[in-house]
């Protein structure tokens, strides 16, 4: 994946200022907690001119044509700001940032198939550090999703996904 983004900042023009934040699995493999990723799910939406690249380094690779793609837009916490996320890879004037673990968690949280939940289960065990308990979890979760909808059961799903994390 590395190798990708680093094409695709080549074929940006020297002088354009790039940021893109992903999330999802590719940012989740790049830390060592999932094996392999369909895509790179970015927040940031990408404009005509990425897409073009995109289009052209997939038939050249023989990639998904989505291989990049905005998909992840729709699920930004609330209140995400650039500062807050890592830089994962620089290069030239492109910048790769990952959004906190922490926060990644929550928006499997607010998506929840499948996936996301077996992503949670891994992911737990290195985000466990930044909620005090189940309560700030689901605190933290409603600030990040202000408009999600109230649900009985949350605690106990997130217990369950604790229970699914612990190795014994």
């Amino acid at each position: 994946m590395r190798r990708l983004i680093v094409e695709l900042a080549n074929r940006l023009a020297p002088s354009e200022r790039r940021d893109i934040v992903i999330a999802g699995g590719s940012l989740l493999a790049l830390h060592g907690l999932r094996d392999s990723t369909a895509d790179v799910d970015s927040l940031t939406l990408l404009d005509t001119t990425l897409s073009e690249h995109i289009a052209v380094m997939a038939a050249h690779h023989d990639l998904r044509g989505d291989w990049l793609n905005d998909h992840a837009h729709p699920y930004s916490p609330h209140g995400l700001t650039m500062q807050q996320c890592n830089v994962l890879l620089e290069h030239r004037g492109f910048r790769l940032l990952g959004v906190p673990l922490h926060l990644v968690f929550l928006m499997k949280l607010d998506r929840a198939q499948e996936q996301d939940v077996a992503d949670m289960v891994r992911l737990w065990p290195v985000v466990s550090s930044a909620f005090r308990d189940f309560s700030h979890v689901v605190n933290e979760y409603f600030a990040a999703y202000p408009n999600a909808r109230e649900d009985p059961y949350l605690e106990q799903f997130l217990a369950e996904i604790v229970r699914r994390s612990d190795p014994r």
